[in-house]
């Protein structure tokens, strides 16, 4: 599934909605300031508003699941879950402790290079040439010092336990039978559902109303504003995994790739004696 149908027409869909109200701006009065202390006013909006939260719960996850079956995602998933377990191996996780400090470090050094930059200094060469920092006052030395000081806290580090953890592979051998608890999460819910049902029924009185042009205005209203939630919130969960947690994965997949290509330097320089414990670097 490459995504959702209605995401293809997003921007006739919003045009559409922009449509309908302007058209109803022009044969619907707006209540004025007077009803804000009406009781019938706050009610019917807590009650059109509780609606919207109920669509936003039952469709966000939805969107997700939806996310979820996008091709590009379940490839970039498995991918990084594969990358994952192989560092977390007893052999490679060394490594990947030392490759994360590095990393770490770099980021820090990165942070401080494009704020240094905007005092008009060459971070790499501050570090690299005495004579190149003599070109500068007392005042600048300070505020580099001081952006030194400061990255270690802004930077975060970057742990190796962090990302082996994040595999969504829990168990590798998984025998357990979970019919059971399957069963009871859906039986709860259902009985919290004709709870809320029974209980919002008590409080409604059936009775013969004439039909009237506001109410079904009203209806008509609160109808797209329904719609609206199911739509966004459809977008937003799908987005929220095929968009974001699919970048997350990406990136993952490059860090850790480019980490098993320097364990695998670093192995060979190892061997050929030029370096010594990697796990004391």
């Amino acid at each position: 599934m490459k995504g959702i149908k209605l995401q293809e027409y997003a921007s006739f869909l919003i045009t559409a909605v922009v449509v309908v109200i302007l058209a109803m701006t022009m044969f619907v009065v707006i209540r004025g300031s007077e009803n804000w202390r009406s009781i019938d006013l706050w009610v019917q909006t807590g009650f059109n508003t509780l609606l919207q939260i109920v669509m936003i719960g039952t469709w966000l996850p939805e969107g997700k699941k939806r996310g979820q079956q996008n091709d590009t995602y379940i490839a970039n998933k498995t991918a990084a879950n594969a990358e994952m377990q192989n560092a977390a191996t007893p052999d490679n996780f060394p490594f990947l402790v030392v490759f994360c400090r590095k990393m770490t470090a770099e980021n820090i050094a990165y942070w401080v290079q494009k704020r240094a930059a905007r005092l008009g200094v060459v971070y790499t060469q501050w570090t690299a040439s005495e004579a190149y920092r003599a070109l500068f006052d007392a005042k600048t030395a300070q505020k580099i010092q001081r952006l030194e000081r400061k990255a270690a806290r802004a930077v975060d580090e970057i742990k190796a336990t962090e990302i082996v953890t994040k595999s969504s592979i829990s168990l590798v051998h998984d025998t357990k039978d979970h019919t059971t608890s399957a069963t009871t999460a859906n039986v709860v819910i259902k009985i919290l559902l004709s709870v809320f049902l029974c209980t919002a029924g008590a409080f409604m009185q059936p009775e013969a109303t004439a039909f009237t042009v506001s109410a079904l205005v009203d209806f008509l209203y609160w109808l797209l504003v329904m719609c609206l939630s199911i739509f966004y919130s459809l977008r937003t969960g799908y987005r929220l995994i095929a968009v974001e947690q699919n970048d997350y994965y990406k990136r993952i997949i490059v860090f850790l790739r480019n980490f098993e290509a320097w364990r695998q330097k670093e192995t060979e320089n190892a061997v050929a004696g030029k370096n010594v414990n990697i796990t004391q670097q």
